[in-house]
């Protein structure tokens, strides 16, 4: 039997997809230092949970997750050292 996609088994894969681009994205940034952000999707909202060195690098993080399509909202749980 072969497998068929249902709409929550999309969705479920979609946001893997997105949280992946948004990891890729920010780990070709090198001015970001990514070790501790975590990122999740859950129907293209997307929480971002980091412990950043700057209100900079949060904002970064920020500005490069609104950059890749299919972001609905953000929600920044970024915390500053």
């Amino acid at each position: 039997r072969d497998f068929q996609t249902t709409p929550e088994s999309q969705t479920i894969v979609d946001d893997l997809v997105l949280a992946s681009e948004i990891r890729a994205k920010m780990g070709l940034d090198r001015s970001i230092s990514d070790d501790r952000i975590e990122v999740e999707a859950s129907d293209g909202i997307v929480t971002i949970t980091a412990n950043a060195r700057s209100l900079a690098d949060a904002d970064r993080v920020r500005q490069l997750a609104r950059q890749v399509p299919g972001v609905k909202n953000i929600e920044s749980k970024i915390e500053t050292r």
